[in-house]
């Protein structure tokens, strides 16, 4: 929000019940993937959407992510009409944290791994590529002796997720980092693992222009998890 300068950084459970359409239904059946666990999920959207649904009703020229959005318009009350989108695999988010030879995060407690050996210490700290990326992957809270609190699963990871990119953001978007030149390279080098939809050099600019508003301490952030009932 450029008026109020805020951002506001939003974060979907993969989880997410999708009430498909009986059309849709019937095809995912067909061939036995609607009975596959995790297929009404939002987690399984783009491949229902490439695979069954062919969706071709978007503006990103990807079914599977064409697809997406629309579902995330349809689920959401208040609508969000997406803009852009950038997609990123696990290779490439270790990718951008080497080139900026890691980054500080703030760990809210011990993280243990199922041996309740110390994975990450509490507090801020540097963090290189593959640790950021247990940070950010780690639903699990286990305690010392590598039990499984049951407490958080994925929204618990979201949290930790949404917190994660607004300090990283901070860090990243400097002025230094924030040149035309520099954002053109860093996302050519990243093109096997990075893709978007900044298919201009308009598009580009107008968000570097808004990263560097934020830069110089204009921006606010807020975070927010959405959250849902459960059922089975």
């Amino acid at each position: 929000n450029e008026s109020k300068k805020e951002v506001k950084l939003v974060s979907i459970p993969r989880d997410a019940y999708v009430p498909y359409s009986s059309d849709i239904s019937s095809a995912m059946k067909k061939d036995g993937y609607y009975y596959s666990a995790g297929s009404s999920k939002l987690n399984a959207t783009p491949y229902v959407g490439r695979t069954y649904v062919h969706y071709s009703d978007g503006k990103f020229a990807n079914s599977g992510i064409d697809f997406i959005c629309a579902v995330i318009n349809n689920l959401l009350p208040y609508g969000c009409d997406i803009d852009q989108y950038v997609y990123v695999d696990m290779e490439g988010f270790m990718d951008i944290i080497d080139i900026f030879g890691g980054v500080y995060v703030t760990c809210e407690e011990v993280i243990y791994d199922s041996n309740g050996n110390v994975v990450i210490d509490k507090g801020y700290q540097l963090m290189d590529s593959k640790t950021a990326l247990y940070y950010v992957r780690h639903r699990t809270r286990l305690d010392e002796n590598g039990n499984n609190t049951y407490t958080g699963g994925d929204v618990y990871r979201k949290t930790n997720q949404v917190k994660f990119l607004a300090e990283v953001a901070s860090q990243i978007l400097t002025e230094e980092n924030l040149t035309y030149s520099k954002v053109t390279a860093m996302l050519g080098s990243l093109k096997q693992n990075v893709f978007h939809s900044f298919g201009s050099i308009e598009a580009i600019t107008e968000y570097i222009d808004v990263g560097l508003d934020f830069a110089k301490g204009n921006y606010n952030i807020s975070l927010y998890v959405i959250e849902g009932e459960e059922f089975d």
